[in-house]
């Protein structure tokens, strides 16, 4: 379970991951259908110790019971927290119309995307990711939205305001605009490089002339972007003004590199961006602890008196939990 929640977020292995989840789903339904036949009236076949007979082959029969122990270990315990989380969250949110727009506007990304890499259509890439209509799909996307939301909401309730203030202190600087040169070489040319920079040379020209340098326009830098650069380099960066240019240093992305600032704008206000702080240090969070995502759900199962009656499922579940606690 762990692996499909965790595994990468490409469009291919996000729908291969949940694959299986939608056929446990599926095993679920089957499973309720056993239990009904047992008290269902009309019984076909009984065992002799009172369980339903669901096949037999070569004089061997498969009872009801047998199956049921089967699929639960199979992945009982992944049907039944899909189907808790989806109702915990349609009733603890009301987003009806903001999923089903996320919903139609993934599902076109989707289709679009599977019909330029594999020449799929439409029923081609539902079939093939296991969904028997779309509008299957897109209550599936639908759920998902909602389960980002109450994900997003979780992280953020774990930033304090003073960790916000104290980002945006600390390491929030004004927007550069920035480019560089750089190179996996040592030599001079880096350096005459920056010199010609501080005699006000065209970097355009400059780019013509040391061709033999990579030269990339970074645009404007902010703390937004900072996730792409490295400590050192951004150390570098934040100490030019207007018109100045680094040292030569060596990056871990770049390799050996100067930094040319043309523009310093003033730094925002706090207010203006503490959602932003919020967010960024949100997502730093879930990237320190990947466990921090099914925390997340088991917390919010408590609070809503989640209980699980069935002997073999509650051992795996407190199983799973034990395997995710904050270490």
């Amino acid at each position: 379970m762990k692996e499909e929640v965790e595994s990468e977020k490409s469009i291919e292995s996000i729908f291969y991951k949940y694959k299986k989840d939608i056929i446990m789903f599926f095993s679920g339904v089957i499973v309720t259908g056993v239990i009904c036949g047992i008290i269902w009236p009309n019984r076909i076949a009984k065992l002799s110790d009172g369980s339903e007979v669901v096949a037999s082959v070569n004089g061997t029969s498969i009872s009801a019971d047998v199956l049921y122990k089967e699929l639960t270990n199979r992945g009982g315990l992944t049907t039944v927290l899909e189907m808790v989380d989806e109702e915990i969250l349609l009733n603890k949110y009301n987003l009806d119309e903001e999923a089903a727009a996320y919903a139609k506007e993934q599902s076109a990304s989707i289709y679009e995307q599977y019909e330029s890499l594999y020449g799929y259509t439409k029923d081609e890439f539902l079939t093939n990711n296991g969904f028997k209509s779309e509008d299957e799909f897109m209550h599936y996307l639908e759920v998902e939205y909602y389960k980002s939301k109450y994900f997003d909401d979780y992280l953020s309730s774990k930033i304090t305001d003073e960790e916000v203030k104290k980002y945006y202190d600390d390491v929030v600087k004004e927007e550069r605009r920035a480019y560089v040169f750089y190179t996996t070489e040592t030599g001079k040319d880096l350096a005459n490089v920056k010199k010609a920079l501080e005699k006000g040379t065209d970097i355009e020209k400059l780019s013509k002339k040391y061709s033999n340098l990579s030269y990339r326009d970074l645009g404007n830098v902010n703390f937004s972007s900072y996730d792409m650069y490295t400590n050192k380099f951004l150390t570098e960066l934040n100490k030019l003004g207007k018109g100045e240019v680094s040292k030569v240093f060596e990056d871990d992305n770049f390799g050996n590199v100067i930094i040319y600032v043309t523009e310093v704008k003033e730094k925002e206000s706090y207010d203006d961006l503490k959602e932003q702080i919020r967010t960024n240090l949100s997502k730093e969070l879930s990237q320190k602890d990947q466990n921090l995502y099914y925390r997340a759900f088991q917390e919010l199962r408590k609070e809503y008196n989640f209980k699980i009656e069935d002997s073999n499922i509650l051992k795996e579940y407190d199983k799973f939990v034990d395997q995710t606690k904050e270490k």
